[in-house]
């Protein structure tokens, strides 16, 4: 899960982080990034961003890249329901009759919003960027010392996860990952010092 979410725009990435308000969880600007500034003052900024301890040493700080809303197409379909067992694959297959652009040119997701059994249908909410501008979004929090866990096509402020995440699977991190450590690491020490 992110602890935070970097919110990109032209020249700008704003870090949002979840505070208690008064009705609850709210998420709230910290710190402004320019995009155009060197890499120390992005990694000054992640730095207030909590971090997973183990042993001493801290983990990258993790956090969700949301993409301004002109970067991302979204469209909502109507699909037969026969393709929600292998929605994604047959959402490639034929990307570039929803969108303007081939299926090698974008990241996408996409997750079901409604059934219609009556008429054998799923409503389908389908999110895709164009891969240029999510590489340069990830490569810039990476440089900054960040692990991106999500790219989402939802503004910075919002509390609640998106369903829609642009980050290939095959980048995402492993669910879990270090769950291990948490759970051996005082063990071995715990053996190791009797």
């Amino acid at each position: 899960a992110a602890s935070g979410v970097l919110a990109f725009d032209a020249d700008h990435a704003a870090l949002w982080r979840p505070v208690a308000g008064e009705h609850g969880l709210e998420m709230q600007p910290v710190v402004s990034i320019p995009l155009a500034g060197d890499a120390a003052t992005g990694r000054a900024a992640l730095d207030s961003v909590p971090r997973v301890v183990y042993g001493g040493a801290s983990a990258p700080a993790r956090v969700a890249v949301a993409l301004p809303a002109k970067s991302v197409l979204r469209r909502s379909l109507v699909l037969p329901a026969a393709v929600e067992e292998n929605l994604l694959d047959a959402l490639a297959f034929d990307l570039d009759r929803h969108t303007p652009f081939k299926a090698d040119e974008l990241y996408f997701d996409a997750t079901v919003t409604g059934r219609d059994p009556s008429r054998n249908e799923i409503r389908v909410e389908l999110a895709a960027a164009r891969r240029a501008i999510v590489d340069r979004a990830v490569a810039q929090a990476e440089s900054w010392g960040a692990t991106v866990v999500a790219v989402t096509p939802e503004p910075g402020s919002t509390t609640e996860p998106s369903r829609l995440n642009l980050l290939p699977a095959e980048r995402r991190p492993a669910p879990g990952a270090g769950a291990w450590l948490r759970i051996w690491a005082p063990l071995a020490l715990l053996l190791a010092l009797c």
